[in-house]
């Protein structure tokens, strides 16, 4: 785990932290505390808009990013990992 402090521009702080478990290889290995193969997961994904024919698109052929952001066991509750964005979307940081 790693922690981290982010100030905003009016000096309030707010503390957030990275996850990463060694014990844990992934969404295809039981949670190392408890055994469990359910898992909350949240992924973020991105990439490249554009127009056609007055219609919005995802260019997929262009510029596609997405990777996990936090995974939870669903029975025992144990973050096996988090990247510390997770607690800036959650708290609703806004000076980034």
């Amino acid at each position: 785990m790693t922690q981290f402090t982010v100030e905003d521009p009016d000096g309030e702080t707010t503390e957030i932290e990275n996850v990463s478990r060694d014990d844990w290889d992934g969404l295809d290995s039981p949670c190392p505390v408890c055994g469990g193969t359910e898992f909350h997961h949240t992924k973020y994904e991105s990439g490249h808009y554009g127009h056609e024919d007055g219609a919005v698109i995802l260019r997929k052929d262009y510029w596609d990013q997405r990777g996990p952001i936090r995974t939870k066991c669903r029975d025992c509750g144990e973050v096996l990992h988090k990247d510390a964005v997770y607690d800036l979307l959650e708290s609703g940081f806004t000076a980034l």
